[in-house]
Order: structure tokens, then C-alpha cells, then sequence
């Protein structure tokens, strides 16, 4: 069955889904499971020594024991000129963001049995026409060559049901993302699509990624901080200990 493919590449996850087309029309969105727990995967890529790629919890599971060879943050760099290093290999963050998109594309293609009659990547709303140009450029080098990248807020409003939003109407979306929040505003168009009015763009002191560690600190105020602050970092069984509590907290 024909669908369509929309991928949202965030700073700590990234999740996809689906749009069938059938006898009544589009349907509605169906997420796709990439992971293995929930249906989106860590934002994460591990360049392998030999240069092959993994992505998401495949490579979450080298961080502990390869990190100099694992990127994280890279989609909100995108067009940053410093590339990322990882295991002495230069790359630059729209090459990585690429490298998961492909490999996005490639897992719904897998589980639907056929290609993507299109695909749809959400960006930034304060991404201009350069990092716009970064990542298509590489999501060519990546066999991607029809790639619609979307900003985010626009992508918000198109699933709201139609009728809902008369022309003329505008519409207000906040983000909250792991490392900053967002919040836009957007308007319908007499043809029926979405123009962006405003946008306060990346509030970086506040996101998920905060409020995580707030819950830390909390954890360490009832435990007493001297039972985390003797923990050694070089010891690798305290450092998954560590991470594991963490992971709780979030």
C-alpha cells in the first residue's frame, strides 16, 4: 500500500511515521517502531573502525565502552563549520543527521515491505535556506535526493484536523525539546498550506535534558551527597551505575 514517510530528528530522539494511502483517502498517522522499547531511538550515531554506521540503540550500546567513536547533539548543529570527530574520522553534523535519516528510511522500508512514496524531514523553524541546503546535499550523497524538509511548527499544524483552521486563522506551537523549548506562530494560507508569522526560536536554559537533572540533583539530596560524590569515574562498573541511575531519573 502506498505512504507516505515523516521523520523528526530531534536533539535526543528521533521517531517516525506513517500515512497509507487507501480507498478512503490518506489515513491518519501511524507511528513506526524503530526501537525495540518505545517507537522512537536515541539520536545517536557510532562510526564503526571500518566506517560503517550504526544508529540509535545500536550505537547507545557503545557509548559505555567506544565513546570517542559516538556522536549525540549533532541535528541542532547543523551547518556548524567545526566538524564532529569521532575515532579521528571528521564529519560533519548534516552528514550524521543524514546517515540517520537513511537509516530511518531503510528500518519503515523493511517493516511496510516497500519504499516511501515520499519522505518528509522536520527542521528547525529558524533554519534558513543555507542549513536547509547543508542537509539536502547530503541527504542526496545518502540516495535521498526528494527529501521535503518541513519546519517543524508548519508540521504541527498540518495535523490538525481539516476544517478546524479556517483560512486566515493562526495558530500557536510549543516545543519542548531535551536541550532548549520553542514556540511559533503560524497561519492558514487561502491555498490551504501554512506560513510561519513568528518564531521565538531556542530557549536553550530550558528542555527535557534540565528537567532531568533536576531530578539528579533531587535523587542525590535524599541520598546524601557524599554517596555519589565518592563515586570514582574511572571505574567502569560506578560509571554504568551511574548512567543507569540517570536513566531512571529521566
Amino acid at each position: 500500500m502506498p505512504y507516505v514517510l515523516g521523520i523528526d530528528v530531534g536533539t535526543s530522539r528521533t521517531r517516525a511515521a506513517v500515512c497509507r494511502d487507501n480507498a478512503a483517502g490518506w489515513s491518519a498517522p501511524v507511528p513506526v517502531p524503530l526501537g525495540t522499547r518505545e517507537p522512537g531511538v536515541p539520536t545517536v550515531v557510532y562510526l564503526a573502525p571500518d566506517r560503517s554506521a550504526l544508529v540509535g540503540e545500536q550505537a547507545e550500546r557503545h557509548a559505555a565502552s567506544d565513546p570517542i567513536r559516538v556522536a549525540r547533539g549533532f541535528p541542532g548543529r547543523v551547518g556548524d563549520d567545526v566538524p564532529l570527530v569521532l575515532g579521528g574520522v571528521q564529519c560533519s553534523p548534516q552528514e550524521l543527521t543524514a546517515v540517520l535519516v537513511r537509516w530511518v528510511v531503510d528500518r519503515v522500508a523493511e517493516h511496510e515491505g516497500a519504499m516511501p512514496d515520499a519522505v518528509v524531514v522536520t527542521h528547525p523553524a529558524d533554519w534558513g535556506g543555507h542549513r536547509k541546503a547543508l542537509l539536502h546535499h547530503e541527504l542526496v550523497r545518502q540516495g535521498l535526493p526528494d527529501v521535503t524538509l518541513l519546519a517543524e511548527p508548519i508540521a504541527v499544524a498540518e495535523s490538525c484536523p481539516a476544517g478546524q483552521v479556517g483560512v486566515g486563522d493562526a495558530l500557536a506551537s510549543y516545543g519542548l525539546g531535551a536541550g532548549s523549548a520553542t514556540a511559533a506562530v503560524v497561519r492558514r494560507t487561502p491555498a490551504g498550506t501554512f506560513e510561519l508569522l513568528a518564531d521565538a526560536g531556542g530557549a536553550d536554559a530550558v528542555g527535557g535534558g534540565h528537567f532531568d537533572d533536576a531530578v539528579v540533583e533531587c535523587v542525590r539530596a535524599r541520598l546524601g551527597r557524599g554517596a555519589l560524590d565518592d563515586v570514582d569515574p574511572a571505574d567502569p562498573q560506578a560509571w554504568l551505575a551511574m548512567a543507569r541511575l540517570r536513566g531512571m531519573c529521566t
